[in-house]
């Protein structure tokens, strides 16, 4: 998804980080559709696709990519809801200077013009026509993918909920928890003194999300002691993989 920009300014977000709606009604779909833009022009796309980052406007950087990216970003995250809040996720997560640098920019039309011919030259590969329109036809889901994970967990860790945290680990982690500590009570046990150690304080934590979550990523991102990456991919999805 635009994928040099985006990958800027996750990594500025995550500096010293190697990684940085099923169920909707029928009438909801519809009016959803209705509502989508078309891009007649690459640079069109572009433009849009720019000013929805600025904006942290998820729904519009969504309405950028072909309908074969969004249904890769669906079977990622299991639903549009969730895919939508893993984009939401990244551009809240992106520091105000850069938000701000990059208005300031678009509000320059020489500079503004660069950026957008930048923009369509960077991904010239993954630019796409479908029905006349233009699109992304990559999602870079792999750059949202881990902080979603992170965050969620960071969630999990805030609000004290355990069984939520247990659905973020590996499912070999969870049996390797569960041979370690003897039981699957005592390994979700376990996994609760680790989320009280990480947020012993939930309400400071809850004021300091953001905080929060830049340090899991960055923690989260270094190799597992005993063996493997904390954050690990399976077929698109990212789960922890803690072993203690």
């Amino acid at each position: 998804m635009l994928k040099k920009v985006m990958l800027s300014l996750l990594l500025a977000v995550c500096a010293g980080s190697t990684i940085l709606l099923t169920g909707c009604k029928e009438k909801e779909k519809t009016e959803e559709r209705a509502q989508v833009p078309t891009f007649d022009t690459k640079e069109a796309l572009a433009e849009y696709a720019l000013n929805a980052m600025v904006n942290r406007d998820a729904d519009a950087l969504l309405a950028t990519l072909s309908p074969e990216a969004l249904q890769q970003g669906i079977e990622i995250f299991g639903n549009r809801r969730a895919m939508k809040s893993a984009v939401q996720e990244s551009l809240n997560f992106y520091p105000d200077s850069v938000i701000n640098q990059m208005r300031t920019d678009l509000n320059d039309p020489e500079v503004k013009a660069r950026m957008i011919a930048d923009l369509v030259s960077d991904n010239a590969d993954d630019l796409v026509q479908v029905d006349g329109k233009w699109y992304m036809n990559n999602g870079d889901w792999d750059k949202f993918a881990p902080l979603y994970t992170v965050a969620r967990f960071a969630d999990a860790a805030i609000d004290r909920d355990v069984d939520a945290a247990w659905e973020l680990l590996l499912p070999e982690s969870q049996q390797n928890l569960i041979n370690r500590h003897g039981s699957l009570a005592n390994a979700k046990n376990a996994l609760r003194r680790m989320m009280l150690q990480i947020t012993p304080d939930a309400n400071a934590a809850r004021n300091n999300r953001s905080g929060l979550i830049r340090r899991l990523m960055q923690e989260f991102t270094r190799r597992n002691p005993r063996g493997g990456q904390v954050l690990t991919e399976v077929d698109g999805k990212y789960f922890l993989n803690f072993n203690f």
